[in-house]
């Protein structure tokens, strides 16, 4: 409606209720607005209010109820301090992204520049040493500069040398699964957060995670689909229905004899935005396995070693059993590495290896 002119100069209440708007650009003409105009949209996931003299309504929050839906203004004056990820004259201060239980699509449809954007994530499938299990998708509209565990703090892939708090993440390269080192925009990886007891408390991930950039352009990109043989990785920023084509990870719950987390299921489940879905050119499978990508260690779950991150690999330490009794004492690297696998307290702290 950016070029309409309106006989009144106002919007009535209610105006656009209950339709299947995706994008609404206001009149820059405008002169008033009514109450609940956007009410009952439950596709919205942009508004560009075009002007400088009348404020957007601050039940817009209440009726669309999206917390990643955008706002593009010319002026910050004209937006309620209740409505978030405001971009002004395209630059954003802060831009929070979130999962919800109602709608949470997301859509870039102009460019800008984020100062601060963010997605929080809660991970809490179990994981199991030596098996696939665990395993979710991932694919977001910028490139990652941080990932904060709500507790643990700064977490690396596992794939990054001398990795601190690391996790497993994976995408698709030429020939099967390679582990990655960074979450780059609009690209679909299968993402593990290590969550099982056996493993030091710092290194227990399940919980919430937020992954964070600073000073980033966000395009107009819906993501780069990745393929590999008949398989297709696709990312999505909105909902995608279930259907015979779309194969969906089975997160959060068993698939017959399948842990969760381990396989792609045609026809299971809606697929989240900020999630990624398999499709293939031979649906004769209902059921693709994450092993079956290929790419070694993402067909299990193996080892995080806890050790003591700030302690130097020459440090003497004394290993013990869980019992008490002393095992081996000696250089730290030495002394970790020719220990078999088991429940050992080193110096003070109970570690899995």
């Amino acid at each position: 409606m950016s070029a309409s002119k309106m006989e009144s100069g106002s919007l009535p209440a209610q105006a656009f209720a209950n339709t299947s708007l995706q994008w609404y650009i206001s009149p820059s003409t405008l002169t008033g607005v009514g109450s609940n105009i956007f009410k009952g949209c439950k596709q919205l996931t942009a508004i560009t209010w075009n002007t400088s003299t009348v404020e957007m309504p601050e039940d817009v929050v209440a009726d669309v109820d999206n917390p990643n839906m955008l706002v593009y203004a010319k002026a910050q004056a004209m937006i309620p301090y209740a409505i978030k990820n405001v971009i002004v004259n395209g630059i954003a201060n802060n831009i929070v992204l979130a999962d919800s239980a109602g709608n949470n699509n997301f859509n870039c449809p102009v460019e800008f520049t984020a100062r601060r954007i963010s997605y929080t994530h809660d991970y809490q499938q179990p994981t199991a040493i030596g098996v696939s299990q665990g395993w979710e998708t991932i694919a977001l509209p910028f490139n990652v500069d941080k990932i904060t565990h709500e507790r643990n703090g700064e977490l690396t892939p596992i794939a990054v040398d001398g990795a601190d708090k690391p996790f497993w993440l994976y995408e698709l390269g030429t020939d099967s699964l390679v582990a990655a080192t960074q979450i780059r925009a609009n690209v679909p990886y299968l993402i593990c957060m290590p969550n099982n007891d056996e493993y030091g408390d710092e290194y227990i991930l399940g919980g919430r995670v937020t992954f964070s950039a600073k000073n980033v352009v966000i395009t107009t990109s819906s993501g780069n689909a990745v393929s590999l043989g008949n398989r297709t990785f696709v990312p999505t920023y909105q909902r995608v229905d279930k259907s015979d084509n779309v194969y969906a990870l089975n997160v959060g719950e068993a698939y017959g004899d399948s842990p969760a987390g381990s396989v792609f299921v045609a026809n299971y489940r809606e697929v989240r935005p900020f999630e990624a879905y398999s499709v293939h050119t031979n649906n004769a499978s209902r059921i693709i396995s994450v092993s079956s990508l290929g790419g070694g260690d993402a067909t299990g779950i193996k080892d995080i070693l806890s050790t003591d991150g700030d302690a130097a690999d020459s440090t003497m330490v004394k290993v013990y059993s869980l019992s008490g009794t002393l095992i081996k004492q000696g250089p730290r690297n030495e002394v970790l590495r020719g220990l078999p696998r088991g429940l050992y307290i080193i110096n003070g702290k109970k570690i899995f290896k």
